[in-house]
């Protein structure tokens, strides 16, 4: 062992005591002694011991330190009769920052030597011996003011300053001088609130220059005001001959420099941790205290959270528990009913409003140590059924609010140990077994198995059970069953679980994961077998999430679900493996669109300047054969390979870079997860091209980075759009590109190339998440069908329309195709475009205006230099279910109608202005593009080749690893282990190394 650990140490400048409990009492006599890390020079120092019931104290006196080298010195301990010197560590955590390693005080050994206790990244315990300057920069966070000194006089005894000091008469500060070499010296003063008076006779011991400042301490940062004067005026009325001026000679041979700087004071925000400690939850209320170290009131800070990767904050009420210690402090259950929403977490944070900056402070428990993930839960709030706000303590120690479901609580305080012996499907019959019990050992009484509709949990399905058996260490092995053929699944998923009854009352729901090998290879390739089709061409089939879950769906067959296309699958994997793979393998790039359905978007340009300008390169473009946009590809068709044909699936295995404006998935058949494709397309290296800019619609939580769709290289139009990425998304700065858009490169104005003779507007609206895949008669009860059929209808919009001459383009979503009948135009001035009738590029050039709620083509029209209008009936309730990156009320380059009224009113008066953009959105233009040049599709293809090394680096043998089905299976059924636990951190270490 290494190292021999404390449980705390005590410094107050005088004395160090270090704390052991009485169960590690060090026996016999040991040395201690410190170690300059660099030369190694050793000192052995005195201790003497104190003890009681509980503690074994070792008290040390700092005296001892005083001719201590400058440099680090690190303790070190010997037992007896042994010459095996240990370092002597204490039991906090390894994520504590600077100021917390550093402790106060700092302490004056010398003129020019002081000391500070401090910990290293090991927390091994040293002793930090430099300048004051030096250790203040360790121990405390910085801020320097500069304050101007309107005249200097002396007389017999003082040097007086004239300066407004009113802002530090409240406060205990004190007046230093510093010089090059980092000695600090305090000064003697008296001072009031214009005038600060320096006692002359202490100058005589100082030689050389010396720099004058005012320091006020408060908690762990250190206010520090330089002085700066006028100079012209200064030169003038102290009578000072220097051309520049520089210092003020105040006794023969001492010198006192003033520094000249800027007298302009920044706000500053300075950052930093508040360690809290007793989190608890208690009367449906979050408690936690001020750690006494961090020397401060509770009530001095304003606490908020803040959600992840997101702006949103909420102050939280001043909740003071007075019984237990005015430093206690509580938050609420009204108020995390105010944020609560299932799996969000939101970070908690204090600031404190000082005269000219802001402290904002990371709460947490740092001091705190945690063995296991299980403690670091402190207990839950039931906000609802569904839902629970949990204070959890993060790997960096700070504190979150967690919103969970009850059973998510328990998975990660209580976790289940669940096995699926056996799942089969005979004659559309679903049979299962499975072995259950709860890590803790904990008795509970098995209620049954519940398939749970995973959009609607409320909708259950209790499965009937076959068998029961009572196993040793409160173990259940149960048997049970499901008819796919007659239980109505309503689509699409419905996800398995376990039903327990723990400590008499306590029901709990457990997530059914699958760990059996030969379960996860059959239902991955013996998709037939397992799948059940009714009479209506709908498929239900079990299957297995991404994290291993077992669930059911019921969706209609899809076009690729047929034994022909698993067979050519299976025949492009073993040609690859046989042949192609050897002979005839070159690196290529596919590229795709929506669903492989289309060639008008960024992958179609980005594919053609790649087929025009670098046909060596091997770019293929993937599309569905007979599809509207496939005449496009015409002159392209020897690098246009077919969806789901032969040629495709070996090169879908073989490519190297996947290039799309879409998700991954959208270059195979969706929704089908079965098959030995899908696993190679999951692992293929991706160049996101993206759809439309960001900034109108959060979309993070789907190509988030640690997700599947993450992207080696992310396509951004501009600095504001990679701030985006970055803080939303979790990309690194070299994996986001600022380029441009491709299809931007083909966008000239063509407002003059009317299919009639008349000019015309675009209707573009985008699609509502909420209203994913319902039912035609729910759709149009909906108030989006409403809000556009109302103004599709709107008599004023069709005055509008004749008196003007214009023709308003509808240009229906893809996601509205089973609903497009639905639709129907008031008049010849309307015209509503089906997806893929015509090409949304055209549909942008050729128009004067585009009207939108949150669609990303309002950035292609703003591109253009067109006006934009943003209608937004439902704005509270689109933030709510999807939001928005950008402030609706300030950022938007465009104006805004709530109902089809103000709607017509706006884009009237465009029309009255000759359909010009207004100064105000022209001005912000320079912030949301970094280039209009027509190459961005150059710039893209420079940057892949650019990275293609680092993008096609393997991936590490430690993810390769992690990623295999017998390991995942593996981990999943032995990982509770103590044992496992243990090596198997061990062996991820060493793989990473």
């Amino acid at each position: 062992m290494k190292f021999i650990y404390f449980n705390k140490v005590e410094w107050d400048g005088n004395q160090i005591r270090l704390i052991l409990s009485s169960k590690q009492d060090l026996n016999g006599t040991w040395e201690m002694s410190v170690w300059n890390r660099k030369s190694k020079q050793i000192k052995i120092f005195d201790y003497f011991i104190t003890k009681d019931d509980k503690l074994t104290i070792f008290h040390i006196d700092t005296n001892q330190f005083r001719n201590l080298k400058m440099g680090n010195w690190d303790f070190y301990i010997k037992p007896p009769k042994k010459n095996d010197w240990k370092k002597i560590s204490l039991k906090v955590p390894t994520t504590l920052s600077q100021q917390q390693r550093y402790f106060e005080p700092i302490v004056s050994m010398t003129s020019s030597r002081y000391v500070c206790l401090n910990l290293t990244n090991s927390n091994a315990l040293s002793i930090h011996c430099s300048s004051k300057d030096k250790l203040e920069e360790k121990v405390y966070n910085i801020i320097n003011y500069n304050k101007q000194i309107h005249h200097i006089e002396e007389n017999k005894e003082c040097l007086i300053f004239y300066v407004d000091l009113s802002s530090y008469m409240s406060s205990d500060f004190e007046v230093v001088v510093r010089n090059e070499f980092h000695e600090t010296y305090k000064l003697l003063f008296s001072a009031n609130e214009a005038e600060l008076h320096l006692y002359k006779k202490q100058f005589e011991k100082f030689k050389g220059n010396w720099f004058i400042s005012i320091q006020l301490k408060k908690n762990k940062v250190l206010e520090r005001t330089n002085f700066y004067v006028d100079e012209a005026k200064f030169q003038e009325e102290n009578s000072l001959k220097n051309t520049k001026f520089e210092y003020v000679q105040v006794v023969e041979g001492t010198i006192l420099l003033i520094e000249q700087k800027d007298p302009f004071r920044p706000t500053k925000i300075l950052y930093g941790e508040l360690n809290v400690e007793d989190v608890t939850v208690r009367d449906n209320r979050i408690f936690f205290s001020l750690s006494y170290d961090d020397n401060a009131n509770v009530k001095d800070w304003n606490f908020f959270l803040e959600r992840n990767k997101n702006d949103e904050k909420l102050y939280l009420q001043k909740n003071f528990d007075n019984l237990n210690g005015e430093n206690t402090f509580y938050i609420d259950q009204d108020q995390l009913e105010l944020i609560a929403s299932k799996n969000l977490s939101w970070n908690l944070y204090a600031e404190k409003q000082h005269d000219d900056y802001l402290e904002v402070r990371r709460v947490g428990d740092y001091y705190s140590t945690y063995t296991g993930d299980l403690k670091r839960y402190k207990g839950f709030i039931k906000l609802t059924d569904q839902l629970c706000a949990v204070p959890f303590i993060s790997k960096s120690q700070a504190i979150r609010i967690v919103f969970m479901s009850v059973d998510q609580y328990y998975k990660h305080t209580s976790p289940a140990e669940i096995s699926i012996k056996s799942l089969t499907v005979k004659k559309h019959i679903l049979n299962i077994s499975i072995k259950l019990g709860l890590s803790n050992k904990q008795s509970f009484k098995f209620l049954g198995i519940q398939l749970v509709q995973r959009k609607e949990p409320k909708d259950v399905i209790n499965l009937p059970l076959k068998n029961l058996i009572q196993k040793r260490g409160n173990k259940v092995i149960v048997t049970s069953y499901v008819d796919l053929s007659r239980v109505d699944f309503i689509p699409f998923y419905w996800d398995f679980f376990a039903v327990i009854l723990v400590n008499g009352n306590e029901k709990r729901k457990i997530r059914l994961y699958s760990d059996n090998y030969l379960v996860i290879k059959k239902l991955r390739h013996l998709m037939f077998k397992y799948n059940y089709l009714d009479s209506n061409e709908y498929v239900t089939y079990p299957y297995l999430t991404v994290n291993g879950g077992l669930s059911i769906t019921r969706r209609k067959k899809g076009d690729y679900e047929n034994r022909t296309n698993k067979i050519n699958e299976y025949s492009a994997y073993v040609f690859y493996h046989l042949f192609y793979k050897y002979l005839l393998n070159e690196p290529v790039w596919l590229v795709h669109e929506k669903y492989s359905e289309t060639a008008q978007d960024n992958g179609f340009y980005f594919f053609k300047y790649s087929y025009e300008y670098h046909y060596q390169r091997k770019v293929y473009y993937v599309i569905k054969k007979g599809t509207e946009d496939e005449r496009n590809l015409e002159k392209y068709k020897d690098r246009v390979v077919y969806f789901m044909s032969f040629k495709h699936l070996v090169l879908l295995i073989s490519s190297r870079v996947i290039i799309s404006s879409e998700a991954k998935g959208h270059g195979y058949a969706w929704r089908v997860s079965q098959g030995v494709i899908r696993d190679y397309l999951n692992s293929k290296k991706f160049v996101f091209l993206q759809h439309g800019v960001l900034g109108l619609k959060k979309v993070d939580s789907t190509f988030d980075y640690n997700t599947q769709n993450s992207a080696e290289l992310f396509v951004a139009s501009s600095e504001f759009e990679k701030r985006i990425i970055k803080k939303y998304f979790g990309y690194k700065d070299d994996r986001v590109v600022v380029t441009g858009l491709p299809r931007w490169d083909v966008l000239d104005d063509k407002t003059a190339d009317h299919i009639s003779n008349r000019k015309e507007i675009l209707l573009m609206p985008t699609w509502r998440n909420w209203l994913d895949e319902v039912e035609k008669e729910e759709f149009i009860e909906s108030d989006y069908y409403k809000a556009y059929n109302q103004l599709l209808h709107s008599e004023s919009l069709r005055e509008f329309l004749e008196n003007n001459s214009l023709l308003l383009n509808f240009y229906v979503h893809p996601k509205f195709m089973p609903y497009v009948s639905s639709f129907t135009k008031s008049n010849e001035h309307i015209k509503i475009i089906q997806f893929g009738e015509a090409k949304v590029n055209e549909l942008l050039m050729r128009s004067s205006l585009l009207i939108t709620d949150y669609s990303s083509v309002s950035w292609e029209m703003y591109y253009q230099k067109k006006p934009v209008v943003f209608y937004h009936f439902d704005v509270a309730q689109y933030m709510t279910y999807q939001g928005s990156y950008m402030d609706l009320k300030k950022d938007l380059f465009g104006d805004v109608a709530t109902n089809p009224e103000d709607l017509v009113n706006v884009i009237s008066g465009i029309a009255e202005k000759g359909f010009k953009e207004d100064q105000k959105f022209i001005n912000k233009r320079g912030s949301y593009f970094k280039f209009i040049d027509k190459k961005n599709s150059e710039r893209i293809f420079n940057e892949i080749v650019l990275k293609e090394k680092e993008i096609n680096k393997k991936q590490s043998l430690l993810k390769s690893i992690k990623e295999l089905d017998l390991v995942k299976v593996l981990w999943r059924k032995y990982k509770n282990i103590d044992i496992i636990q243990r090596y198997g951190k061990k062996i991820i270490l060493k793989l990473k190394q």
